[in-house]
């Protein structure tokens, strides 16, 4: 079967009951409008996401600290230190 304007409308008219026509527009039942509300969880995961956007981009103070200390040449953690935490990490443990 192809699809096209025509089948669609030949669909249409098969499923779509055949409406009235209309009348003036006073007639018009009135028709409820849309209403829409969230949950409390919603509500807080929408407070975080915005308290989150409000955050700055980057943390100057510990960009800056870093950088100074990987131009002096300091390691910024010890193999060990690293190593530690990547196996707390998949024991989904806190260190």
């Amino acid at each position: 079967m192809i699809i096209n304007n025509t089948t669609l409308g030949k669909i249409a008219s098969i499923i779509l009951p055949r409406s009235a026509p209309a009348g003036p527009a006073s007639a018009a039942p009135s028709v409820p409008s849309d209403h829409v509300s969230l949950s409390s969880r919603a509500r807080e995961a929408s407070a975080l996401l915005g308290a989150m956007k409000a955050l700055p981009e980057s943390r100057g103070e510990k960009v800056s600290d870093v950088s100074a200390r990987l131009q002096a040449g300091e390691p910024l953690a010890s193999g060990s230190a690293i190593a530690e935490k990547l196996l707390s990490d998949c024991a989904g443990k806190e260190p």
